[in-house]
């Protein structure tokens, strides 16, 4: 059972008691304390002992839990000065997630996943989840063919530098970004303006790659793409696509009724929008970074 102490307002924590009680029930935390911000007359609540954000440091407990909703900048600088480890806190939001527990968030989490993905599907994933960017594969895109191609010699492409090929356009924002290479592998990152700004991202988040556990993500929406990507020399790896297949590492994406338009020939767009919970979810995240294989949630009819 993990010591956790949970930081908010009253109530924040009036929202989140419900999620805290489940893990509570499942015997997968105790709330050692509770810290609120505003002023207040309580000693406790439901039992817990309140205290001041300075007595944080006299504390043992395993994970801060924040459950702050506003002005995410002054809860790092406050982190920051007392000196607690990023590592040790959880957000308060994952616990909202579908099927949540805690003891596979916190395996998923301790394992340090590189999320190597074609599109932004990793990057909306590991906000969702309040965990660091282990991957330079955020905030950018890569054509099916240059994705699997560079999967394919995945150590000879991670080892070159990037250089520019020339600027496109991102038509959402209404902005010019650089397209980038690697060797004969094109990069398009959309949401930068130019390539500088790209190159420190990159190369920042490219040396935090975990190669003990990586976990690879692609959109998929050609038959042909299928067998290409199911042979790719990785343990663990997602295709997904609107096209019924049985295959391995391969699952099928429906989209539900009422949207077929809204999202045709964008399932990436879906999939991202799953991933930040503002679409249903065919699939449990945890179950399926911890490379369960029940990490479906639908079945057909």
């Amino acid at each position: 059972m993990k010591k956790v102490i949970v930081w908010g307002n009253s109530l924040e924590y009036e929202f989140f008691h419900k999620y805290f009680e489940i893990e509570r029930l499942k015997s997968n935390m105790d709330i050692e304390a509770i810290i609120l911000n505003e002023e207040h007359l309580f000693s406790k609540i439901d039992g817990i002992e309140v205290i001041k954000i300075d007595e944080l440091l006299g504390r043992q407990y395993d994970y801060l839990i924040d459950m702050n909703q506003e002005e995410p900048q002054t809860v790092l600088k406050i982190l920051e000065l007392l000196n607690i480890s990023r590592e040790k806190v959880i957000p308060a939001r994952v616990f909202c997630l579908p099927s949540f527990d805690l003891n596979r968030y916190i395996k998923v989490k301790e394992s340090r996943v590189s999320i190597i993905a074609n599109h932004c599907w990793g990057g909306y994933t590991y906000h969702s989840l309040g965990m660091q960017f282990l991957s330079p594969f955020i905030n950018m895109y890569v054509e099916a063919e240059d994705f699997i191609r560079l999967l394919n010699d995945f150590d000879y492409y991670m080892g070159l530098p990037l250089h520019f090929i020339k600027e496109g356009y991102e038509e959402n924002l209404k902005r010019n970004y650089p397209i980038v290479g690697l060797d004969d592998v094109v990069l398009r990152f959309n949401h930068y303006t130019d390539f500088d700004s790209a190159v420190a991202v990159w190369n920042q988040r490219k040396s935090r790659i975990n190669k003990d556990n990586l976990f690879i993500e692609m959109v998929i929406r050609d038959y042909k793409d299928i067998e290409k990507f199911v042979a790719l020399p990785f343990q663990h790896k997602i295709g997904f696509s609107t096209i019924p297949c049985e295959e391995r590492d391969m699952f099928y994406c429906r989209i539900p009724n009422g949207l077929e338009d809204k999202y045709a020939d964008h399932i990436g767009i879906y999939l991202c929008r799953v991933a930040t919970m503002e679409e249903f979810g065919y699939y449990d995240i945890l179950k399926l970074l911890n490379h369960e294989k029940d990490f479906g949630r639908v079945t057909y009819s």
